[in-house]
């Protein structure tokens, strides 16, 4: 009897085994069914966007070397050109974007767009139709750009997640148009979340994943496994621009925020605090006497008349909350008193002296005109690449810089740029440029509108910068097309 026990303890023990292989087993191949079904879902709603822009050809013969050499040759020895006035010549860039309404609204990265005016956009679905795009409104702080569509019937669109929840770990996938191979499917996981890739000028903390992306997949959306947004494909860091597991993505919390004002007004208005700001670290946590308060965002310099201003705000202040959330980095506090609504009343809470102390300030609309014109960046777009700012007290302070610095300070240097390329950062001080000092944005325009103008007669737009990093000059030339 008890041989008979025995043994049926042993069956039932084995059965149970093989009933847990079997759920592994079918739950495996289930998710990888889901995954199938997403993408056979999705897909419609992802499209691939192609942008031409007009570019001067040097030689009506694509640049061969001896035919130009022969140009440059008889023009400079007769007057003439052999081959006529340089053509013009359209270049095409491809990029990813998915709709977000049935009526043909749909996102993308500003990026992808450039300054282009000749926008197509190819669907997956309705047969693959391609549709000329206008733009809506871009975006270059978080590098985002909203595009419309005409198309003869509702289109199937995206639906935006919250990214806050997503977790490390989490599994995603991505849809895009990589090299031009539009409908591409790649999978993978959250490596990290509220990445800030600093240098880049932007108001992002990005999600970083590890499934392939590549060049062309820009502006193509980043799926949880429920099928929703939680982010738009914007960087990747290779040194061969192609995959290595690095690929960072805008969080679709910051999308919706901008994406709303875009089609409200075409363009995003932010709040400002008026505050120069940065990370906490243990060694000056221990200067200033905080203990072990290292997170939050320290007050470096406050502007004159600014909301952090009237709040009563001050110099070494560590800003520890704002509007109930918690500070842990500079970077987090500059997304979210832009990301608020203009002329919101906010809670902040600061450690002053070992006390934690409740302001309320006012969010004000970010207008650097208005409230120091010495700070504004430089507005006019140049061939190179490069914002500049005017040294002022907020500016030095910002980029630690002194009052016998001279020059203008480098604010944004916009990817994949000349300057980008050269290494130029942001931070460092333009001295002069062609041997021309530059004491302010007013001379650093002055300068590349003539460097602009040579273009013109030359075909060439050369300039070398004198640039001051770290106490210590260097010339660097830069040539753009």
């Amino acid at each position: 009897m008890l041989a008979v026990i025995s043994n049926n303890i042993k069956i039932s023990k084995l059965f149970a085994f093989v009933c847990i292989l079997c759920i592994h087993h079918f739950s495996a191949f289930a998710s990888e069914v889901d995954l199938a079904d997403l993408v056979e879902k999705n897909m419609p709603a992802v499209v691939d966007i192609t942008t031409r822009q007009k570019v001067k050809s040097t030689s009506r013969f694509g640049g061969n070397q001896m035919q130009d050499l022969l140009k440059e040759w008889i023009e400079k020895e007769f007057g003439i050109s052999p081959y006529g006035d340089s053509e013009d010549q359209k270049a095409s860039y491809l990029g990813s974007g998915f709709i977000i309404s049935d009526d043909g609204l749909i996102v993308t990265n500003n990026h992808v767009l450039g300054d282009s005016s000749d926008i197509e956009v190819s669907l997956h679905g309705l047969d693959g139709k391609s549709y000329k795009a206008e733009i809506v409104g871009k975006d270059s702080a978080t590098d985002l750009a909203l595009l419309k569509i005409k198309a003869e019937k509702k289109l199937h669109f995206l639906q935006f997640g919250d990214s806050d929840v997503a977790r490390i770990g989490e599994k995603i996938f991505v849809i895009g148009n990589p090299f031009g191979l539009g409908g591409s499917v790649t999978a993978g996981i959250i490596s990290a979340k509220g990445r800030d890739l600093a240098g880049l000028g932007q108001l992002n903390e990005f999600i970083q994943v590890d499934a392939a992306i590549n060049v062309g997949n820009s502006g193509g959306p980043l799926f949880n496994m429920s099928g929703d947004v939680i982010g738009v494909n914007s960087i990747i860091i290779s040194p061969s621009k192609g995959n290595v597991g690095v690929g960072f993505a805008i969080p679709s919390n910051t999308v919706k925020s901008v994406i709303m004002q875009l089609k409200e007004s075409g363009e995003v208005k932010r709040g400002r605090m008026g505050v120069t700001i940065q990370d906490m670290s243990d060694k000056i946590a221990k200067d200033l006497g905080l203990g072990d308060h290292t997170k939050g965002a320290l007050v470096g310099f406050v502007m004159s008349g600014s909301p952090a201003d009237k709040a009563g705000i001050k110099v070494g202040d560590l800003i520890v909350k704002f509007d109930d959330q918690k500070i842990t980095s500079s970077s987090q506090l500059k997304r979210l008193a832009s990301s608020a609504k203009i002329g919101k009343k906010v809670e902040i809470e600061v450690l002053r002296d070992g006390k934690i102390r409740k302001m309320y300030s006012t969010v004000d609309i970010i207008d650097d005109e208005s409230t120091d014109p010495s700070f504004r960046p430089s507005s006019k777009a140049n061939a190179f690449g490069i914002n500049v700012q005017n040294l002022n007290q907020l500016s030095r302070s910002q980029y630690g810089l002194t009052e016998d610095d001279v020059g203008v300070v480098v604010s944004k240097v916009d990817r994949g740029s000349v300057a980008a390329f050269a290494g130029i950062k942001v931070g460092d001080v333009i001295k002069s440029v062609n041997k021309v000092d530059i004491r302010n944005i007013k001379a650093f325009d002055k300068i590349i509108e003539k460097v602009e103008k040579d273009a013109a007669k030359n075909n060439r737009k050369s300039a070398t910068f004198l640039i001051m990093r770290n106490k210590n000059t260097f010339f660097v030339s830069l040539e753009a097309n």
